[in-house]
């Protein structure tokens, strides 16, 4: 067979039954596959809050030391956000052009990072779904119910079907 997504999930569920797998580590396994995106969503959450703060901090250093004006923040806010950061100076201020372009990078590589894991996820939940099918005794029900319907269904051209 060739592209049989059913099959082919059927051997994943197989080989990992033959290497010891149960129901219980199977669902383990998707606990932590959810865990692991929620981890990943928190850590780009938290590098895109720090892109904004980095932002606004350059504009904030832009009026205060190239008295640039801002349609955001007054000459006042930015000194009193400015008195937050002592260590940002007339000569070191324009450092932060790097922070921005060092949290760009995290928050792409953050991004690569979230979209592994929800296809790890993914992959992790069918491998599941069918072994609780396949466990509970309903998996070839399932199969013959999606044939029938298959068979007896007329599918139109927006994606419903008739029966």
């Amino acid at each position: 067979w060739n592209n049989d997504s059913e099959l082919d999930k059927l051997i994943i569920l197989n080989n990992k039954i033959n290497a010891g797998a149960t129901l219980t580590t199977l669902k383990k396994d998707f606990e932590n596959s959810e865990n692991a995106v929620t981890e990943k969503e928190k850590i780009l959450d938290k590098a895109k809050a720090d892109l904004k703060t980095f932002c606004d901090i350059k504009e904030k250093t832009e009026v205060i030391f190239e008295n640039k004006k801002s349609a955001i923040f007054t000459h006042q806010q930015a000194e009193e956000t400015l008195k937050q950061y002592p260590n940002i100076n007339s000569f070191n201020y324009k450092n932060i052009e790097k922070l921005i372009n060092d949290e760009t990078e995290n928050i792409r590589q953050a991004e690569e990072n979230l979209e592994a894991e929800k296809e790890k996820l993914r992959q992790s939940a069918d491998i599941f779904s069918v072994a609780e099918k396949v466990f509970g005794g309903t998996y070839v029900q399932s199969l013959v119910h999606e044939e029938r319907d298959r068979q007896e269904s007329e599918f139109i051209p927006n994606g419903l079907k008739k029966s």
